[in-house]
């Protein structure tokens, strides 16, 4: 069952699912497993037919940026990044800059795998008051998920979610018209 969320964005909780219309102007396929269950943990973005990014993720965090180009009606990878902020308090610093560097109105994707809590600290607050996310700053148990959609300078994010430890991975496919 896919949700209208906002004017264009529709969600269908699932992993690369289907889509009602052809091509859309953007597609992004979001999963991720908490580690003690398996399952997938997948980052994929494509824009009219054509693959942005792809990435599996390594522990912890894939992030990437998007904008769109509005002669073209068409998105552009800007950035991507992997980082293992669990097991690194430097790659915790630098996702807080990768954040900070985004430009306004420019699209943020994160998924995450194993242990996206420890070092969250680093950015978490930069996602709340840039991306007007709720779920970022909780308490979060170890091998946790996360998974977000969310536009710089918007108050609430297009889409958020967390999985708790022992939970089935958690998935998405967003498209806009």
């Amino acid at each position: 069952m896919s949700i209208s969320y906002g004017p264009k964005w529709n969600i269908i909780s699932s992993y690369n699912a289907t889509v009602p219309i052809s091509d859309p102007l953007l597609k992004i396929s979001i999963s991720s497993g908490g580690g003690d269950l398996g399952g997938t943990w997948d980052h994929t973005i494509s824009s009219r037919g054509t693959e942005l990014y792809y990435g599996n993720i390594i522990r912890s965090y894939v992030a990437s940026t998007y904008r769109i180009n509005t002669s073209t009606g068409a998105f552009t990878n800007i950035s991507s990044t992997r980082l293992d902020v669990y097991g690194s308090p430097t790659d915790a610093a630098s996702m807080n800059t990768f954040i900070t560097n985004i430009t306004i109105g420019d699209l943020l994707v994160i998924s995450t795998w194993d242990e996206p809590n420890n070092n969250k600290n680093y950015f978490s607050q930069n996602l709340i008051d840039n991306f007007g996310c709720t779920l970022i700053g909780n308490s979060w148990e170890g091998r946790s998920q996360y998974l977000l959609v969310a536009v710089k300078g918007k108050k609430a994010p297009i889409y958020e979610r967390y999985g708790a430890r022992y939970q089935q991975s958690i998935s998405a496919t967003l498209w806009l018209n």
